[in-house]
């Protein structure tokens, strides 16, 4: 017998387990009506070793966010920061600034972020302090754009909150925000709102908030367009927790960002007094410091592993920037790795869209080809190990896995998705790629159990 028709059988035996948990899964009356695609590739040579329906072309889902990290490491490097450049216009004179402050951003999606604990308002009053400005005569001008892209196929009722937030040139805490609600209140009376001045006078806030029984968790929408200055807030939530916050999206974070800085120049020691004057010119500026974000690999390990919507379209715009769509730069950028796309439909760069499509053919070729990029150890670092990190920690609590398993999650209306890398206890790596679709209203623990039963056991039954 031929040493590779011992191979071939080996794995055939290996991968009956991957087929028994398939065929059980398909065969349970819970869960009958529902699909799966599943493909795995050996990253030696790129053989695709076990496949199921893997041609269908379905929703990635946040998996996509493996391409978007992938692409942007490599074009970028993994080394490469965002900057925000603090200028100023006028004359220093005594220690004031008769001119203005001037904040000018390449479009960080990590400035102020509280995630990474980097950009604080000290950075910036000391930067003044350094300058020997402790008081301005003039005006905090930041450089801005209208949104440069508004992603038309997110869905409506995604708009609005949080993990919908659009990048703009200036971003201010991944330009969301937090209302809490008073729940303290009879059924079905309104949840007050209890820190209206997140926003300014301009807003205009609706409230439709409702208080439902206690135990039914938070069931609100935020509906705030990007160029809209209302924000419509319903749905319910759970009576007597007290104080509940729930997180939006700012249309012209700028507005919030100057109020805050202005109050805290003025109301934290050492002070920075500022006097507004409107009649300062800015067509000579000085350069007073340059803000770095964190490394390109920081921000798409936070990508990968928590899943972030925000830094993945970051990524997207400034791939695309100079092209009609992130699609066509993704079109290219794939074409030089001998992956064909153009069948498949790519919308956004963070898997938010439902109409996106990809197979996990393609998903796991992709990875495979990773494997040979210069920025590969990068990009591996910034995918979550299972068991132990981001959106898959809980997965494998009886450590099967032992750590070899790493997977960016993805979920979308009925669909559920895996993408990532395993090494088998031989220590040879493989790519893969998992869908459940068609998954019904309560059965996304199944999806999840199933798919996770597939990802901890692989370690083991691959050569």
């Amino acid at each position: 017998m031929s040493i590779f028709l011992c191979f071939f059988l080996q794995i055939s035996l290996q991968l009956k387990t991957i087929n028994t948990l398939v065929n059980n899964f398909l065969s349970d009356p819970e869960t009958a009506h529902m699909g799966v695609s599943l493909s795995i590739r050996n990253c030696s040579k790129g053989e695709e070793i076990y496949a199921k329906d893997a041609k269908t072309a379905l929703a990635p889902a946040s998996t996509l966010k493996l391409l978007s990290t992938g692409a942007f490491l490599e074009k970028m490097g993994s080394g490469f920061q965002f900057s925000t450049s603090l200028y100023y216009s006028g004359e220093i004179i005594n220690g004031t600034l008769k001119g203005n402050l001037i904040i000018d951003s390449d479009h960080d999606p990590s400035f102020f972020n509280a995630k990474f604990g980097r950009n604080d308002f000290s950075l910036i009053k000391n930067a003044l302090l350094e300058k020997g400005i402790n008081s301005i005569e003039g005006d905090i001008k930041i450089m801005q754009k209208e949104v440069e892209k508004v992603p038309l196929e997110w869905l409506v009722a995604d708009m609005g909150n949080y993990y919908a937030s659009i990048p703009r040139k200036f971003n201010y805490n991944e330009n969301s925000f937090l209302f809490y609600f008073d729940t303290n209140k009879p059924l079905l009376s309104e949840a007050s709102i209890l820190n209206r001045g997140v926003f300014p006078d301009s807003y205009k806030i609706v409230n439709k908030v409702k208080i439902a029984q206690n135990g039914t968790g938070d069931r609100t929408n935020i509906f705030n367009h990007p160029y809209s200055r209302e924000v419509f807030v319903v749905g319910t939530l759970p009576q007597a927790n007290g104080t509940f916050g729930i997180k939006g999206s700012l249309s012209y974070p700028e507005e919030i960002f100057k109020r805050d800085l202005l109050q805290y120049l003025n109301t934290n020691e050492p002070k920075v007094i500022f006097k507004k004057y409107s009649s300062i010119s800015d067509l000579v500026i000085k350069e007073i410091k340059v803000l770095r974000s964190p490394t390109a690999q920081e921000l798409a390990k936070e990508c990968n592993g928590n899943s972030n919507n925000f830094t993945a379209e970051a990524f997207g715009y400034w791939l695309s920037k100079d092209k009609e769509s992130y699609q066509e730069y993704l079109n290219e950028w794939l074409a030089s790795k001998n992956i064909n796309l153009k069948q498949f439909n790519i919308n956004d760069a963070s898997g938010l869209s439902p109409s996106n499509t990809i197979s996990t053919e393609t998903m796991s070729n992709y990875l495979y080809k990773m494997n040979n990029s210069p920025v590969f150890t990068s990009f591996f670092n910034t995918i979550p190990v299972v068991g132990r990190e981001g959106t898959v920690a809980s997965m494998d609590a009886k450590n099967i896995s032992k750590g070899r398993v790493r997977a960016k999650s993805g979920t979308i209306g009925t669909i559920k998705s895996y993408a990532g890398y395993v090494e088998s206890s031989k220590n040879n790596l493989y790519s893969f790629s998992f869908v459940v679709f068609g998954i019904g209203e309560k059965q996304d623990k199944l999806a999840r159990k199933f798919l996770e039963s597939i990802m901890i056991n692989l370690p083991k039954n691959l050569p």
